[in-house]
């Protein structure tokens, strides 16, 4: 029983890292279908919304990994003004108005202002001017999807020959094998 329990254990700590990694990628594939699908909603607005006036009425900042095409030192933050627009139902409509400001004192200067946002009907919008791009979402979740399959069919593979006999090696099973086909 202990000898079983030893296994156990030990199969567990090898599988303990591959586990981990296919864990991680698949939060990271999950993350992109969802940002996928935000970017599908504010791409279908724009594209079939109605145009409303909303009003700037905050200010968040995000690092620089938010940026792209921009050079910046790491640390660096930037940002970005948020519009807020309630229609006659009483559905709130939220997102960025602009992003990429240098300093919390030009963002602010915005608040107040007045902006053209695409509506839905449905909750989800963007403002008039920003881009949509689902397709590198979708991009980064096939790749991510296609890195994990690659890693578990690679943990099943490796094990394979293991499951066969215990405390053999692959090519003590290889010479086995042939020597029964002899017979």
């Amino acid at each position: 029983m202990k000898e079983k329990l030893k296994n156990f254990w030990d199969d567990i700590k090898t599988y303990i890292a591959p586990i981990f990694i296919i864990v991680a990628i698949g939060v990271i594939v999950v993350i992109s279908i969802c940002k996928c699908v935000v970017e599908v909603k504010m791409q279908n607005a724009q594209n079939g919304g109605v145009i409303v006036e909303a009003t700037i009425v905050n200010v968040r900042s995000y690092g620089s990994s938010g940026m792209i095409g921009e050079f910046r030192t790491r640390g660096d933050k930037s940002f970005e003004t948020i519009y807020n627009y309630i229609d006659v139902d009483g559905t709130i409509y939220s997102g960025t108005a602009k992003a990429g400001y240098n300093t919390e004192k030009e963002a602010k200067q915005h608040i107040g202002e007045k902006i053209e946002i695409y509506i839905d009907g449905k909750g989800n919008s963007i403002a008039k001017g920003n881009k949509t791009n689902p397709t590198q979402y979708i991009i980064v979740a096939i790749i991510f999807f296609i890195i994990d399959v690659a890693i578990i069919a690679f943990v099943i593979w490796s094990k394979i020959p293991y499951r066969h006999k215990d405390n053999n090696s692959y090519e003590e099973i290889i010479i086995e094998y042939e020597e029964n086909k002899r017979d």
